[in-house]
């Protein structure tokens, strides 16, 4: 503690704590297949197409049993590899009531076992993992916390975190040519893929003739979605596929502990949140009647018509299935930043207990030392964007079997000690 030095007590009264840690480390990681180092050969199904041609027309088929050389073995498979350094500051204020923990922490994995992504056609032979990719994680953390005790005996507190943490790729055999909105590398690991939409809905037969479409759309009408043609190649398909939003990991997470005992009162109170993620929320989430389910969510029937032109949702449609898919894209169903990816910010009462605790002599003749009577909550409130769905899941789906709706609970009991 160099707080104790003499140097900052004569100089920096107030600096009751001052340390300074730092760490390094490297560690290994063998997830991945056992046996990269050996290759095999394979057996054709009787279905293969592969068959092989001797001389002009002496031909092999597949179909009377064929073998094919299996994945090229890794012979210089080895162990993930990541490297950690954490600088950290430990400081206490006035006689430590108010306290200050700072870290700041890096790790870079390399040699993680994956596919390679740009292996010619021509070559005509899978591989095994190769030791290739590349990531990188980097943030820091911060608790903030005060705690006095009056000459009265209250004793009262408060202790705040803060993080940002952040994953991401920086090395995954992306092919050159790809564009870079469509590569790996460089971005977060977890980002989503999707569609990009315009602002609103179509809102006339003009506004449809005029506007791009994904392909084989049919049956547009007014009050579907417009989505963007990312590429600017004139239709819209996979390709105009882009990130959406955040990572399925929050990039930043807050929380707080606050509370008071007096005499024999306790309170206390925790709060949690998050900040910079994207939750997935499958087509019964999004759409009302999605693929042809008699369900609808409250939020959902704010949907588009003619006397609703400033409506949340979508138009219905009914092909066979109200709202169902009518094309591969799944036009108004398809994985988009409006209703598929949403950003899922939140703070959360998660819990509150108020007791009092006392000690009878008549209950001492039974063995009972003490008694604590208190009431708590869990759960209480949730602040956040979504209309539906829990914002700290990373997805939500209203038909899962194990989806249920967060449980708001409360508890009174009484806490014997013998």
């Amino acid at each position: 503690n160099m707080g104790e030095e003499k140097f900052i007590k004569d100089n920096l009264k107030f600096l009751s704590r001052f340390k300074v840690r730092y760490s390094y480390g490297k560690t290994g990681n063998d997830a991945g297949d056992r046996w990269l180092y050996y290759s095999t050969w394979q057996q054709l199904s009787t279905t293969d197409v592969r068959d092989a041609t001797f001389g002009a027309n002496d031909v092999w088929a597949a179909s009377n049993g064929s073998y094919a050389e299996g994945e090229v073995a890794n012979y210089s498979a080895q162990w993930e590899v990541a490297i950690k350094n954490n600088l950290g500051f430990e400081l206490g204020f006035f006689r430590n009531i108010i306290s200050l923990n700072v870290d700041l922490f890096k790790e870079d994995r390399d040699n993680i076992l994956m596919q390679p992504q740009t292996v010619p056609a021509w070559v005509q032979v899978d591989f095994k993992d190769l030791n290739i990719g590349k990531t990188k994680n980097h943030g820091y953390e911060i608790e903030l916390g005060f705690n006095q005790r009056s000459e009265s005996g209250l004793h009262y507190y408060i202790k705040s975190n803060f993080s940002f943490s952040e994953n991401r790729v920086v090395y995954a055999d992306d092919p050159v040519s790809l564009p870079d909105y469509q590569k790996t590398e460089g971005k977060p690991i977890g980002v989503h893929n999707g569609y990009l939409l315009v602002p609103g809905f179509f809102d006339s037969v003009n506004d449809i003739n005029n506007y791009v479409i994904p392909d084989g759309a049919t049956n547009i009408v007014e009050g579907d979605l417009k989505y963007i043609d990312y590429n600017a190649d004139g239709k819209i398909d996979q390709d105009d596929m882009a990130p959406i939003g955040y990572p399925t990991y929050p990039l930043y997470n807050y929380g707080a502990t606050l509370g008071f005992d007096y005499k024999n009162f306790s309170f206390y109170a925790l709060f949690q949140g998050s900040k910079g993620k994207s939750s997935y929320f499958n087509r019964l989430a999004g759409y009302a009647f999605a693929d042809g389910y008699d369900r609808v969510l409250e939020h959902q029937t704010d949907y588009y018509s003619i006397e609703n032109t400033d409506a949340t949702q979508p138009a219905f449609h009914y092909a066979g299935g109200i709202l169902s898919s009518n094309n591969g894209l799944g036009y108004n169903v398809g994985g988009n930043e409006r209703y598929t990816y949403l950003e899922t910010d939140y703070i959360r009462l998660k819990e509150v207990e108020l007791a009092y605790s006392f000690k009878l002599e008549s209950l001492k003749k039974i063995g009972i030392k003490n008694t604590r009577v208190y009431i708590n909550g869990h759960n209480l409130f949730t602040f956040s964007n979504l209309d539906w769905g829990d914002p700290e899941k990373s997805s939500n789906d209203p038909g899962a079997t194990n989806n249920y709706p967060l449980i708001k609970r409360y508890n009174v009991g009484i806490k014997l000690n013998f």
